[in-house]
């Protein structure tokens, strides 16, 4: 008779309790600190995301989706979506990073490689700006509307178009191994286009089509929705002009085409997973490839390149990354817990990446300021005090000008013919008037405007970037101004023979970018409570401007961020002195609307004080003025313009084309 087994000991049932139990502590341990840490990221995130760009709708939704994924919320779709969010999120915090590291957009470079590659075959011609030509012919057919309409929506959909496939396989059909393949490949493609994009920073022919080999400058805000605007004018409103100017963060994205990879992964996959009935969906890589170059967005070695990415992708993730993440030991977990851990580092480690720079030139933008009405002038300081009228808005630059916007200015007007360089003095001089527009440095400190040439080439002193520019004239300001107009397009603001701005000397009919009047300057400054100075009431001291020597030079713009106006103009008051358009003359004391000053003298104005001087000179009122040959440590500019000028652009394309380059 087989005996019944015996009861296990009482201490192994107590032991196996007290080690599930420890277990169980240490695992709800460690998700209540992991749900923490998540939450204080999110939070780093919007606070540093605020400061630079101002949180919107999608920043929002991406935290909360995250947010749901570390409570459990749809965590099996959001652990596994996570690598979009991170690509998305990783993108968009991509503004101006790219200008960061790498000084220089290459323009010239991939241009003049097309042309070499495909020019035989369409008439020495790149093959966008043949399309051009093709579609001039064309142009007010019915064909023309039709390819336009297509093009633009076959375009537009490369970022969906993804998605849609990972729900096919991830809901649909269920096929959770091949959606893991497909996102690994997808994440791989994208990271390596955005670490290309950050290290070569390239142009698309719509830029050459536009400005030409000319560097863009630090506040560039170029469209670049290429022809996809003649689809806007059949729509009758500026659907993909709005969507590429205020929504793309990175326009020189160009080198490898993103648009050209993500269809190549959606036929691929597609023709995997489901076979020879996947065939139709060629016709859509082969629409976004022809939309890419037809819409001047891609050179064709765009194209080609990220099918080259695509291959090297998809080669990784079968013989290295799907194994390891997914088939080795643990199959299909390793791989969205990774995901998810990516894309939270990315929200965190970007919003750092884009907070680091929030002081950089690449954040420059102009502020728009509304016509109204004030009280210029201040007992005692700049009497005496008149009624000003304002009637028109206009737009100030939010810092001043700074040392490596001014030598990409330097660069473009030296290759217009518009200045000259005196080597033996260090001066550059403007060609029409002969007048000495800026000293450049002299390795001495002498003309410590920290910006050097050499050889044709203007650099600025390492460090000195986002210093601002100095020993600059007015007429080296008002130039920059023109310069500046040149390269977006825009008609010059100055005659450079008699130097007056504007239509009959009317700056405030100029459509270029000009120095603001005083009455501007002023305005912007205290507005809209007439403030004593540009950030309140307090007093200056030295967490609000760069005065009577708190650093003993001029600072990086925006340095004090605690000191900006109402508005958000940044270094109004203190750091340098700044150039504007009027003559200096004592004030009428009767009501004026837009005053420009008179129309001549010897002196003109300056405003904000200065890091050499006292607090009493940073009031929104105080005034200053030096002869407008005048180059010293302490003087600078910022410029303005009409508000709603919209660039005539100036097509290029036809002089590159034909040699005049």
């Amino acid at each position: 008779m087989k005996s019944e087994p015996g009861p296990l000991p009482e201490a192994s049932f107590s032991e196996a309790d007290a080690g599930t139990r420890a277990r169980r502590s240490a695992a709800a341990f460690a998700a209540r600190w992991w749900r923490l840490a998540v939450l204080l990221l999110i939070i780093a995130y919007f606070v540093q995301i605020h400061q630079v760009m101002r949180v919107r709708p999608d920043h929002a939704f991406l935290s909360l989706l995250v947010l749901a994924l570390v409570l459990k919320n749809a965590k099996a779709f959001l652990r596994d979506w996570s690598p979009f969010i991170a690509s998305w999120v990783a993108y968009d915090l991509m503004r101006g990073i790219a200008d960061d590291l790498a000084p220089r957009v290459h323009i010239s470079g991939p241009y003049q490689l097309e042309l070499k590659m495909f020019g035989p075959l369409f008439g020495g011609q790149i093959p966008s700006f043949w399309f051009l030509d093709w579609q001039s012919r064309i142009d007010g057919t019915a064909l023309k509307h039709v390819l336009d309409g297509l093009a633009s929506t076959c375009y537009a959909l490369h970022m969906a178009a993804p998605l849609l496939l990972a729900w096919v396989l991830w809901h649909t059909v269920k096929d959770r191994p091949m959606f893991y393949r497909f996102v690994i490949a997808f994440t791989v493609t994208t990271w390596a286009a955005y670490a290309t994009y950050l290290l070569y920073p390239a142009a698309p022919p719509w830029y050459v089509r536009d400005y030409g080999f000319v560097q863009p400058d630090a506040a560039f805000r170029g469209a670049g929705a290429g022809t996809m605007a003649a689809f806007d004018k059949d729509l009758g409103f500026p659907l993909f002009e709005s969507v590429y100017k205020h929504l793309n963060p990175n326009k020189f994205a160009a080198v490898p085409s993103l648009h050209a990879a993500f269809p190549t992964l959606i036929l691929y996959f597609s023709l995997r997973r489901f076979g020879r009935k996947a065939w139709p969906v060629a016709l859509f890589p082969a629409g976004v490839f022809f939309s890419a170059v037809y819409l001047n967005h891609h050179y064709i070695i765009d194209l080609l390149l990220a099918i080259l990415y695509v291959a090297g992708a998809v080669w990784l993730q079968e013989r290295v990354l799907f194994p390891l993440l997914v088939e080795k030991r643990n199959p299909l977990r390793r791989a969205p817990r990774l995901f998810a851990v990516l894309s939270l580092a990315t929200v965190f480690l970007c919003a750092q990446a884009a907070q680091a720079r929030a002081g950089g030139v690449w954040v420059a933008e102009t502020i728009e300021v509304q016509a109204g009405s004030f009280v210029m002038g201040e007992a005692g300081t700049a009497a005496p005090e008149h009624s000003v009228t304002l009637s028109h808005a206009f737009l100030l630059d939010r810092d001043e000008v700074t040392n490596a916007a001014y030598r990409d200015g330097l660069q473009w007007a030296l290759a217009q013919g518009l200045i000259s360089v005196d080597v033996g003095t260090g001066l550059v001089l403007d060609s029409a008037s002969g007048e000495v527009l800026v000293g450049l440095d002299d390795g001495a400190g002498e003309n410590a405007c920290w910006i050097a040439y050499s050889s044709g080439t203007f650099s600025v002193i390492a460090g000195k970037e986002d210093w601002p520019v100095v020993f600059v004239t007015w007429w080296g300001a008002a130039s920059y101004c023109d310069w500046r107009s040149g390269m977006e397009g825009r008609e010059p603001a100055y005659d450079h023979s008699s130097w007056s701005c504007g239509p009959g000397g009317v700056p405030y009919l100029a459509s270029g970018y000009r120095l603001p009047t005083e009455a501007e300057w002023e305005f912007a400054s205290q507005h809209d409570d007439e403030r004593r100075w540009p950030w309140g009431a307090q007093k200056p001291d030295a967490s609000l401007a760069n005065f009577r020597l708190v650093l003993g030079h001029p600072a990086p713009v925006g340095s004090f961020p605690s000191g900006q106006s109402a508005l958000g103009f940044r270094d109004l008051a203190g750091n340098v002195w700044e150039w504007v358009n009027d003559w200096w003359t004592l004030y009428d004391p009767a009501a004026a609307t837009d005053p420009a000053g008179p129309v001549g003298g010897s002196y003109r104005s300056i405003r904000g004080g200065g890091w050499l001087h006292d607090a009493r000179l940073l009031r929104c009122a105080s005034r200053g003025n030096a002869d407008p040959g005048d180059r010293n440590a302490g003087l600078g500019f910022r410029c303005a313009r009409k508000a709603g000028e919209v660039p005539v652009r100036r097509s290029t394309w036809g002089a590159i084309k034909a040699g005049h380059r």
